[in-house]
């Protein structure tokens, strides 16, 4: 086993001697536990771990189907699900889960991992990606950031730069001591606490 990596079948699940009873949520239960040792190795915050743990229960129960069964429709239909309902989720949130499922199944059909032809064995099934660039919400920097919280455009940048220069301008202009303290000091706002205080 010197060739298998991190996230390989558990050694009871390849043990002729063992039935599996249940097998098909013994083995699932096992890919998500593997996948979530890996995740810890590699140092990811337990609650990121936890919610895609149980992210990949969820989509589970939604299919009705394990791993070695899931097709491209079924996160098509999962996702489409989510963002259709009452509260549809956001793009953002929508992302997240595809990205998980995505790894996930990256994980499982890993050669090293074992999982593919075990499946095969087991299952009489493969395991396949479902996740593609076609079926994946895109990342855009328009929709990733609501508009309230969006980076500043360059031309809001220059009109809000011009505006603080004018104060100096102004102070320069009129050959006023204040021009350095209020060009080091940031403008505007130096300029209205000088005006403030006391001459």
């Amino acid at each position: 086993m010197s060739d298998v990596v991190s996230g390989f079948v558990p050694r009871m699940l390849l043990d002729p001697d063992i039935g599996l009873f249940q097998a098909d949520e013994r083995v699932f239960t096992a890919m998500l536990d593997v996948w979530q040792a890996q995740m810890l190795a590699r140092g990811l915050p337990s609650q990121t771990i936890k919610q895609r743990y149980q992210l990949l229960e969820r989509f589970q129960r939604f299919t009705g189907e394990f791993p070695w069964q899931w097709r491209p429709a079924d996160i098509d239909e999962f996702l489409a699900d989510l963002r259709s309902g009452e509260k549809p989720i956001s793009l953002r949130i929508l992302r997240s889960y595809s990205n998980a499922v995505a790894m996930f199944c990256s994980f499982l059909t890993h050669p090293g991992h074992g999982w593919g032809e075990f499946c095969e064995r087991t299952f009489g099934d493969i395991l396949s990606r479902i996740c593609f660039e076609w079926n994946m919400p895109r990342h855009t920097t328009d929709d990733a950031v609501p508009a309230r919280k969006r980076s500043f455009t360059k031309a809001e940048l220059q009109r809000l730069f011009d505006y603080m220069d004018d104060p100096v301008d102004q102070e320069y202009a009129a050959g006023s001591k204040r021009a350095p303290p209020v060009t080091r000091l940031g403008g505007v706002q130096s300029l209205l606490r000088l005006r403030a205080s006391p001459a």
